[in-house]
């Protein structure tokens, strides 16, 4: 197996890091010809090349865009952003690849994979505890991750997962969130706030029925609709259907749930 890497000292004039760069963009297809090999690069995170240079999209593009040989895929968690560089016509990469949405992992398909990760490692992980930390995550990938790794932590070697085991996990994971909760709080409007707490304390599926909007004080359907569009703009809530939304970000609810108690 080849390994390749690459690295950058301070002090490097702008031309040289450019020019490095370009080499490095230009290598899978170069690769590819010299071992007549079909080659796929996997670009994760790709919105952030935004916050790295503003120029490299167009750099990146006018190099991809001569590799019809190499296949690029892109993934990004933040789907506004990955919107912008895809959709947007005045960006380099407008309509240069087909959008797919990666949603929630099946609670199916998660779930024996959970228990053969506790018993690679000689534990175990009941059938009804795989169920609640599914139900805890919706099936997203990252925080289902990160809420069995903290049961994992917390249960001993040769012992089963045990339900004290996952209060003690939910509890570590909303620990290592709140810094990020909190600046979420902090900088949220009332009306957002009013909204986030609704949500949490009781699903809907028709948020600004006056019912509704009465009891949790959201005021007017207008209010509530601005306050709705700027938390789906920021990924905090997800939209199901028409007038139907849920908290997207995984455990605020909870971490809303406990604050409010």
């Amino acid at each position: 197996m080849h390994r390749f890497g690459f690295s950058f000292r301070a002090g490097h004039e702008r031309a040289d890091v450019d020019a490095t760069l370009q080499s490095l963009f230009e290598l899978p297809a170069r690769l590819a010809t010299e071992r007549r090999r079909r080659v796929a690069i996997v670009l994760d995170e790709f919105q952030e090349i935004l916050a790295i240079d503003s120029r490299l999209p167009s750099l990146m593009r006018s190099i991809f865009q001569t590799q019809p040989d190499v296949a690029h895929v892109y993934l990004g968690s933040k789907r506004s952003m990955m919107e912008r560089l895809f959709n947007d016509a005045n960006e380099p990469f407008w309509r240069s690849a087909r959008q797919m949405e990666l949603g929630p992992i099946a609670a199916d398909e998660f779930a024996p994979f959970l228990t053969e990760r506790f018993e690679a490692t000689n534990r175990r992980l009941p059938a009804a505890l795989v169920e609640r930390v599914l139900d805890a995550t919706g099936g997203h990938p990252y925080a289902t991750q990160e809420l069995a790794y903290a049961l994992w932590e917390e249960t001993p070697r040769s012992r089963a997962a045990s339900a004290a085991a996952f209060e003690l996990a939910v509890d570590r994971v909303l620990r290592s969130e709140n810094a990020h909760f909190t600046l979420v709080w902090a900088r949220a409007s009332r009306a957002q706030r009013l909204v986030l707490q609704a949500l949490a304390l009781e699903p809907t599926t028709t948020l600004t029925a006056a019912e509704y909007r009465n009891r949790h004080g959201l005021g007017a359907p207008s209010t509530v609709a601005r306050a709705v569009e700027a938390l789906v703009e920021q990924e905090l809530l997800r939209q199901l259907a028409p007038g139907s939304y849920v908290i997207a970000e995984p455990f605020l609810g909870e971490w809303l749930r406990r604050r409010l108690s």
